[in-house]
């Protein structure tokens, strides 16, 4: 049971990434609780419940881990926080008799937030968040190699390189791809064993191109992406059966003979 506590708490605190919301959202469900008595009903209770069921031990080992597998953070998101600290910031400085003393809670909660919150350009979340690139928010590579596809075919069936498929199906629903998210096997719905195996070899960093292709054909797939960086030696690619498209900002794309 420690474990699973501990557990819990470390998946916490890495999902708030050392800011101090949680915190300002527990000092502000107690301030309310004893200074605004009528809040319990409507807000102390029902936050103190969805707690109690977010963070029960036993639910979080027999069910969030088996349903929600690593994404077990974002029931965090339910948690009302932002409304209880607003609440608690207004009813405060609601309650202050002077507005010298307004103006100073006021000043005083906007620098608490402000040096507790996390910027998300920070060293800290260097490897959670980039700046936009384009207008779609992903990678313009993304867009550069799906905009290349595209032309090609006007639905192009396509075993996409690791670094672009779950942002591949953001930008276009014509890209069929062969796997999509659930080659992580994070959600429930799980990759059959061909998709898997084809995914695996194109994560492994040398893949067998011959084999790839086999399952291509059977699955009716034409179009393969591989970084450029990652490119085979010369007639690899040929001799499995595939032809040279074209380039794409860092990326390679391969059609396949049929």
């Amino acid at each position: 049971m420690k474990d699973i506590i501990f557990g819990i708490f470390s998946i916490l605190k890495e999902s708030m990434a050392g800011n101090l919301i949680f915190p300002m959202y527990l000092v502000s469900l107690v301030y309310l609780f004893f200074a605004k008595p009528e809040k319990r009903r409507i807000i102390i209770g029902p936050s103190v419940l969805l707690m109690l069921v977010i963070f029960a031990p036993h639910l979080y080992q027999y069910v969030y881990l088996k349903v929600f597998k690593y994404a077990y953070w974002r029931a965090f998101w339910l948690i009302p926080a932002v409304p209880v600290i607003a609440c608690a910031a207004v009813s405060l400085l609601t309650d202050l008799p002077k507005k010298w003393m307004k103006a100073a809670a006021s000043a005083a909660l906007a620098v608490i937030i402000c040096i507790g919150g996390t910027n998300a350009y920070s060293a800290y979340m260097t490897d959670h968040f980039t700046r936009a690139a384009n207008a779609y928010k992903i990678p313009q590579a993304v867009v550069d190699v799906d905009n290349a596809l595209l032309a090609m075919d006007s639905r192009p069936y396509v075993v996409m390189h690791p670094d672009l498929f779950c942002y591949s199906r953001v930008y276009s629903s014509n890209i069929m791809q062969m796997y999509g998210r659930d080659a992580y096997s994070f959600i429930s719905h799980n990759i059959d064993d061909e998709a898997k195996s084809v995914f695996d070899q194109m994560s492994s960093g040398n893949p067998d191109y011959a084999y790839v292709a086999d399952i291509m054909r059977k699955r009716g797939y034409s179009y393969l992406v591989i970084r450029q960086d990652e490119e085979p030696a010369d007639g690899v690619m040929e001799a499995c059966g595939f032809s040279f498209r074209q380039a794409a900002d860092g990326y390679l794309i391969y059609a396949l003979a049929g």
